[in-house]
């Protein structure tokens, strides 16, 4: 497994293991269990706290980019596509209700 899918694997099991929790109380040990990737490929992907946020702010900003992109380059009136990205949006964050004390 190279380094893009275990630093994706990573983020999606601390995204999974935060709800309720503030990510400096999931350790490396949790999220190599919960992602398949070791604690030691954990700590040199995410060194620290603030390595795994930033990771965890970028990969949610391109999975919901890529989505909104989609939605507005179909050929639809601007409300509709607007409405489009509106409801992706909360799709999205009900699809991962961790994410906004995350971010």
């Amino acid at each position: 497994m190279g380094e893009t899918e275990s630093r994706e694997r990573i983020i999606v099991a601390a995204v999974k293991l935060a709800s309720g929790k503030r990510l400096d109380q999931i350790g490396a040990d949790a999220l190599a269990q919960h992602s398949g990737v070791s604690a030691d490929e954990v700590r040199r992907i995410f060194p620290d706290c603030r390595a795994l946020s930033s990771g965890i702010f970028q990969w949610t900003a391109h999975n919901l980019m890529a989505q909104i992109e989609h939605a507005a380059l179909r050929n639809k009136p601007p409300l509709e596509a607007l409405e489009d990205i509106f409801h992706l949006h909360v799709v999205f964050l009900v699809s991962h209700v961790a994410l906004p004390p995350l971010l």
